[in-house]
C-alpha cells in the first residue's frame, strides 16, 4: 500500500500526461491520413480511385449535361480504411487525405465526403496518329481497359463503348500520337 501512496503523492505535483481535448487542439503527426478532401475542379474522371478502393468506400455517379458530364463522387468514411491508395493513384491530385482526425459523429451523413467534377467531354473519338510506336503505355494506363495494342501486328484499337474520354491515355503517350478527333 505504501508504494502506491508514494506514487499518488508524487503525481499530485506533476503536470498531467494527457491533453485537455477538445479544448486544447492537438496537431496530427506528419504523414497522418485523416478525413478525405476531394477537389472536383482537378478531377478528370479516370475512375482509378474507385478501382483501387478495396473496401468500396468510393461511389461515382455520372450525369450527362449539355456541356459534358457532372461526375459526383462520394467517399464513405465509415467504410474507408484510410490506406491512401485513392490519393496515390490520383494523377491529378484531386484526392487528399488531410490531417483532420476529428471524426466522431452521431449522424452518418457527417462521415460522408462528396463533391462534383464538371467534365467537358472532348468531341470526336479517340484516334492514334502515325507517330505511334506501339509501346502499350496507353493501354496500361487506361482505367477502363478500353485500349488494346498488338505490338507484333502493329495494331491499335479502342472500344469506344468503354472509353470515358478521360484523357489518361493521351497524357501517357510518349509520342503524343493520341488525340480526340473526328
Amino acid at each position: 500500500m505504501v508504494p502506491f501512496a508514494r506514487v499518488a503523492l508524487s503525481n499530485l505535483f506533476k503536470k498531467p500526461s494527457t491533453r485537455n481535448f477538445p479544448r486544447e487542439n492537438v496537431e496530427a503527426k506528419p504523414g497522418y491520413r485523416g478525413r478525405i478532401a476531394y477537389y472536383g475542379d482537378k478531377c478528370r474522371n479516370c475512375g482509378m480511385c474507385v478501382k483501387v478502393c478495396s473496401p468500396g468506400a468510393i461511389t461515382r455517379t455520372v450525369t450527362e449535361t449539355p456541356e459534358g458530364k457532372d461526375i459526383a463522387f462520394e467517399f464513405d468514411l465509415t467504410s474507408c480504411t484510410f490506406c491512401g491508395m485513392c490519393q496515390d493513384f490520383c494523377d491529378e491530385k484531386a484526392i487528399e487525405l488531410t490531417a483532420d482526425y476529428h471524426m466522431a459523429a452521431t449522424d452518418h451523413k457527417d462521415l460522408i465526403t462528396s463533391g462534383v467534377a464538371h467534365i467537358r467531354v472532348p468531341k470526336g473519338q479517340l484516334v492514334c496518329g502515325e507517330d505511334c510506336v506501339y509501346c502499350t503505355l496507353c493501354a496500361r494506363k487506361c482505367p477502363e481497359g478500353a485500349i488494346t495494342v498488338d505490338r507484333t501486328e502493329k495494331i491499335w484499337s479502342v472500344d469506344h463503348e468503354k472509353c470515358t474520354k478521360c484523357g489518361t491515355c493521351v497524357s501517357a503517350c510518349p509520342k503524343k500520337a493520341l488525340s480526340f478527333g473526328e
